[in-house]
């Protein structure tokens, strides 16, 4: 009896995975519209709408930077110059040339 059920599921999976394999997508590339009909040109230089994205632009990126701890933790996590103080901080692991030599090259290597 599972030697009949096993090949009935594979016999179905055959006839499934045929039948994919006549896939087509659902919209044809004449059907797929163009991005530049659809979206709207971008404000010619000088004009106020240019003028107003730049300010929205500029305010965005000022409060993005405001804190510097946080830019400055944002650097240092970046660069991970000192590798083995993140593992201590997450897993307590002291990962330093002296007590872990391999483990420390590889997570040097690997960065």
């Amino acid at each position: 009896m599972k030697r009949f059920l096993s090949t009935f599921i594979a016999a179905v999976l055959l006839c499934v995975g045929l039948s994919a394999q006549n896939y087509e997508p659902y919209l044809t590339q004449e059907e797929v519209k163009s991005s530049i009909a659809l979206l709207p040109p971008p404000p010619e230089e000088g004009s106020v709408e240019f003028l107003m994205d730049k300010i929205a632009h500029w305010q965005y990126f000022h409060v993005r930077t405001t804190d510097p701890e946080r830019a400055k933790q944002a650097i240092e996590d970046a660069e991970m110059d000192n590798i083995g103080e993140k593992f201590f901080e997450s897993f307590g692991l002291l990962i330093t040339p002296e007590t872990m030599p391999e483990t420390y090259l590889l997570l040097r290597r690997s960065r």
